[in-house]
Parts: structure tokens; C-alpha cells; sequence
């Protein structure tokens, strides 16, 4: 039997661990996959638009106690800080740290890497992006996040 979700969740299961192995092996021993992909969307997103935790939950498709989990450990891991908007003592404004930016270039790497491997002898990406961005759309609209 063919489940397209349960497919889907393997791979990304597949994908979280090769992006593991190569940030383990080349960038920092003890830092995840999900904190990489952090680091590099904070960095990246900061350039155009201060970025604070809901722009994380849509980034990763995480409820908000997920993000904050995760943003505990990243400010206490020094890779990112939190600071209070002065409109909204309640929202704060992320930002990577020195530590974070020097592990940028390393994390892009091998993310590349990764995504060369997944690519290799896949002459149909544009096909799979647009299944992709169909799939999207039908939770969007019709899922819990659509109603």
C-alpha cells in the first residue's frame, strides 16, 4: 500500500539524517539538523525583515512550544539572542550570533551536498516541485491549517 504522507515523512526522516551526518562531520558535533536549518534562515531572512518566533513555526511548520523549545536551546547554545520589540515586550526579535554566522558558510555546504545526492540521476525536479506545491496547497486550503 501506497500512503503519499507516510512516503513523504520517510524521506524527510532520510533527509534529517544525511543533513545530521554531514553538519555533524564537517560543522559542529552537537549541533541538529533542525538548529542548521535555523541558523541559515535567521541569517538569511534577517537581511530582509526582522524575523521573531512565528516566522520560525511557519519556516518549520511547528507549533509554537516546538519553536520555543528549539529557540531555548539555540540561545543557550549561543547561536542565536532574543530582544524585546520596544512596541511588545512579548515578541522578540532573533538574531544570530557570531558563533552562528561563522557556522553559515559550513552549514550551506552541506546542505548542498545533501541536496546534490537527492538530486542525482532526477531528471523531473520541476514535475516533483510542482507535486509538491499541489500537496501544499490542498492542506493549506483543506486542512487544518485551511479551515
Amino acid at each position: 500500500m501506497f500512503i503519499i504522507g507516510i512516503e513523504i515523512a520517510k524521506i524527510h526522516n532520510q533527509i534529517m539524517r544525511e543533513l545530521e551526518a554531514e553538519i555533524i562531520a564537517n560543522v559542529d558535533k552537537n549541533m541538529s539538523a533542525t538548529t542548521a536549518r535555523v541558523i541559515c534562515f535567521v541569517i538569511e531572512e534577517n537581511k530582509q525583515r526582522n524575523i521573531i518566533g512565528r516566522d520560525i513555526e511557519e519556516f518549520l511548520s511547528l507549533k509554537r512550544s516546538s519553536v520555543s523549545l528549539i529557540l531555548s536551546k539555540m540561545e543557550e547554545n549561543g547561536f542565536i539572542t532574543r530582544n524585546a520589540v520596544s512596541y511588545n515586550g512579548k515578541i522578540k526579535h532573533i538574531l544570530p550570533t557570531e558563533k552562528a554566522v561563522s557556522y553559515h558558510k559550513e552549514i550551506v555546504t552541506c546542505f548542498d551536498r545533501v541536496e546534490e545526492k537527492m538530486k542525482r540521476n532526477i531528471a523531473q525536479i520541476d514535475t516533483l516541485k510542482e507535486l509538491l506545491d499541489d500537496i501544499t496547497t490542498n492542506l493549506e486550503r483543506e486542512g487544518i491549517y485551511g479551515k
